[in-house]
C-alpha cells in the first residue's frame, strides 16, 4: 500500500522522491492520518516532483505490536528492518511499471526515524539515487547486525545531506536529479 502524489506544475516523467516518515507513524492507525504528514513534502510536489508515500509495515493500517522506533537486539526488531526494505523496494518495483516516472531521478526522503533509517536503504537499494535525511541521526541503541543501521553507513555511496530544509531539499534534487522540466 502506497499513496503516490504527482505534482501539477511539471509534465512527465516526474522524478520521484520516496518518503519515510518519522515515528508518530507508528500510533497513527489509519492511512488518513498521512495527510498530516504532507506539510513535511509539500514543497517537494509544489516544486514539480512526484512523492512516493508507502505504508511502511508497522505504520498506519499496516499497524502490528511495534510500538518503538528504537532499535534492539531481537528478531522482531531485525524482521521489521527487514520488512521494510521489501516495502521500500516493492514501491520502487511499482514506480518501474509507470511510464510517468523517471526511475533513473530517485531519491529517498527520510524524516526523523526515517532519516535515521535512511543510513541503511541506499546501502542496499541500488535505484536509489540520492538520500535526504532531516531530523535523523544515528541510533544509540543496539541492533542485531542485519538490523544495524552502522554496518551499512560504509556502503553508502549516494549524497545525503543534512542542512536547511526547503531550500537546500530543493537546490540538492535539482543539482544531483536535474531541474524538472
Amino acid at each position: 500500500m502506497a499513496v503516490l502524489y504527482l505534482p501539477k506544475s511539471a509534465t512527465p516523467p516526474y522524478q520521484v522522491v520516496i518518503y519515510f516518515p518519522g515515528s508518530n507513524a507508528i500510533q497513527d492507525r489509519t492511512t488518513g492520518a498521512i495527510e498530516n504528514w504532507t506539510p513535511q513534502f509539500d514543497f517537494i510536489l509544489k516544486n514539480g516532483r512526484a512523492v512516493l508515500f508507502p505504508m511502511y509495515k508497522g505504520t498506519f493500517e499496516r499497524s502490528d505490536d511495534l510500538n518503538s522506533d528504537y532499535p534492539a537486539e531481537t528478531a522482531f526488531y531485525r524482521d521489521h528492518v527487514i520488512m521494510w526494505a521489501k516495502d521500500l523496494g516493492r514501491s520502487i518495483d511499482y514506480l518501474e511499471t509507470r511510464n510517468d516516472i523517471a526511475l533513473d531521478r530517485t531519491a529517498y526522503y527520510g524524516f526523523s526515524w526515517g532519516a535515521a533509517l535512511g543510513a541503511m536503504w541506499p546501502a542496499i537499494e541500488e535505484r536509489i539515487r540520492l538520500v535526504i535525511s532531516y531530523v535523523g541521526g544515528l541510533y544509540q541503541t543496539r541492533a542485531f547486525p542485519k538490523a544495524d543501521q552502522t554496518n551499512f553507513l560504509p556502503r553508502v555511496k549516494v549524497p545525503v545531506p543534512r542542512v536547511e530544509l526547503i531550500k537546500e531539499v530543493l537546490n540538492w534534487l535539482d543539482k544531483y536529479l536535474g531541474p524538472v522540466k
